[in-house]
């Protein structure tokens, strides 16, 4: 069977970035004869398969030089009726899968031999993620407002990306940023847990930048996070442990 395995997202982008301490490496698989074929090839490559959940074509096992990943079919979304994730999944290529990411800078990927996980390929960058990091722009893959839609948790992750990572928001993703619909939109759709994640990556990375981030850069709806109607996300927590 042919099985192409890929690794996408975060870690390359901070590797192009320079960044020592890169997030867990993160892997898709293009597997042209589907779901059974993929779960047969990580049986038979994987040391050990740990977990693996077919709703979202995903195996979770242990590599023979004794690295644990996670290892995604490449897939097709389909729409998302509650704001947060697809209604539906189907195979897909490597292109289909980083058509579906959220920014131009997470949608790069480069082949790696399955046996070493090492590199065996240039970066793949459809979407000139490359050239959006050289210029320190956050930008969506596609239309953004459809991005969004998607799922609502992005809008909180284009303001993380913009304080921990220094980017400058693009024009077509700041005019929806600006909007208070978009930060109402988060809190009908983002459970507060998650929310209360990202907010504190944000500010656990620098309080100054993402108080100023918040008040300054979006619309001032973003706010409504810290306070009453977030339920105090972020600040509830910490409160309660004083």
């Amino acid at each position: 069977m042919t099985i192409r395995l890929f690794e996408v997202g975060g870690s390359i982008r901070d590797e192009l970035m320079g960044i020592d301490n890169p997030p867990d490496r993160d892997f898709c698989a293009e597997s042209p004869e589907g779901w059974e074929a993929l779960l047969a090839w990580c049986h038979e490559n994987m040391k050990r398969v740990f977990l693996v959940t077919p709703e979202f074509f995903t195996v979770r096992g242990m590599m023979e030089n004794g690295t644990s990943i996670d290892v995604v079919m490449c897939r097709k979304d389909g729409s998302s009726s509650d704001g947060r994730h697809p209604d539906s999944v189907e195979p897909g290529s490597l292109m289909d899968d980083l058509e579906r990411r959220d920014f131009t800078v997470n949608a790069m990927a480069r082949e790696v031999d399955p046996a070493t996980l090492e590199p065996i390929g240039d970066i793949i960058d459809p979407f000139n993620g490359r050239i959006d990091l050289e210029e320190r722009l956050l930008r969506c893959v596609g239309t953004a407002s459809i991005r969004l839609e998607e799922d609502g948790l992005r809008v909180l992750r284009a303001a993380r990306f913009a304080v921990t990572k220094e980017l400058w928001i693009h024009g077509s993703l700041k005019v929806l940023l600006d909007q208070a619909f978009w930060w109402d939109f988060v809190l009908e759709t983002v459970s507060p847990e998650r929310v209360r994640e990202e907010l504190t990556k944000m500010f656990k990375f620098d309080t100054v930048k993402s108080i100023l981030f918040l008040t300054q850069d979006v619309s001032p709806r973003a706010l409504s996070l810290l306070g009453e109607e977030g339920a105090g996300i972020w600040l509830k927590p910490t409160t309660e442990k004083k």
